[in-house]
């Protein structure tokens, strides 16, 4: 489990540096920050224990997976990380050329038509 948290935040820190790397000048953010920024919002145990790892969004989905996604603890999960990408870097955009702000407008839209009373962030 360790060694996986550790290849995970391996591939963050990668990332962010190859996307600050690109950035223009004016956006561009000390380096060493946006990695510490990222250590420490990816790795918030809290919620990451509360939604199983089986259940998380992936590409191949789950059987019931909009319901399970929009239950508290995945939902909450999900609107950490949307946070930790976009407080880190605001103006990213995924590889379909979404916002975070759209993204979680698309999660919250789903979410109201399948549970009633989850808090959204």
């Amino acid at each position: 489990m360790a060694s996986s948290l550790a290849l995970r935040l391996c591939w963050i820190i990668i990332t962010l540096l190859a996307i600050v790397i690109h950035l223009p000048a004016s956006v561009a953010q000390d380096p060493l920050q946006i990695v510490g920024k990222a250590l420490i919002c990816f790795d918030n145990k809290t919620v990451y224990n509360n939604c199983s790892s089986a259940i998380r969004s992936s590409i191949n989905g789950t059987i019931n997976g909009t319901a399970v996604i929009c239950s508290k603890p995945c939902l909450a999960e999900t609107f950490v990380i949307l946070d930790c990408v976009n407080d880190i870097l605001s103006n990213f955009k995924f590889f379909n050329n979404l916002t975070v702000p759209a993204v979680k407008a698309i999660f919250r839209a789903a979410c109201n038509n399948i549970t009633i009373g989850v808090v959204r962030p």
